[in-house]
């Protein structure tokens, strides 16, 4: 597994989007926002993983 920062203020928000927005060759990806693997608020919430 591979956690990656983004250039986004809210991971959550950008991965919901990849879901139902984006898609390539008609297909879409699927990330984990991290903050939920944190138990300090606040961290991770510009990370996803894959």
């Amino acid at each position: 597994m591979e956690i990656v920062k983004l250039p986004v203020k809210d991971a959550e928000d950008f991965v919901k989007w990849l879901l139902t927005d984006f898609t390539v060759n008609n297909e879409t990806v699927m990330l984990a926002p991290e903050a939920g693997f944190y138990a300090t608020e606040g961290l991770g919430v510009d990370e996803v993983s894959a």
